[in-house]
């Protein structure tokens, strides 16, 4: 007969979550990684296909700042509507995901994790 020491066992269970947050985070931090290098190529790539539309622009009197005001602009929109629509589908299908999970658990709770996401 063997025994087991039930504050082992919950630490083990509790050392496989950790572990698989720490993966779970990796990833997380690995799509902002992307996120952040595909806005650029994005912006970048904007710059280059409207070279004509900048010199009209720069001929017509607009400074160089206000040009860049305005890529600038579009970047910021595509990176708030963005977050926007991530947070949006990333918090409804997390809840869904925990409403069927609760049926089997009842012990499982929906929360959004504020403190983490801030930091």
């Amino acid at each position: 007969m063997e025994s087991d020491v039930l504050s082992d066992l919950v630490e083990e269970i509790a050392s496989a979550n950790r572990a698989f947050n720490y993966v779970f985070t990796g990833f997380m931090g690995l799509g902002l990684l992307v996120g952040v290098v595909s806005l650029g190529v994005v912006s970048l790539r904007a710059v280059v296909e409207r070279r004509q539309q900048i010199g009209v622009l720069r001929a017509i009197g607009y400074r160089r700042r206000m040009v860049q005001f305005s890529f600038i602009t579009e970047s910021s929109f595509v990176v708030l509507m963005g977050i926007a629509i991530g947070l949006g589908l990333g918090t409804i299908i997390s809840w869904n995901i925990v409403q069927d999970i609760q049926e089997d658990f009842e012990a499982i709770q929906f929360s959004i994790p504020w403190i983490q996401i801030g930091s």
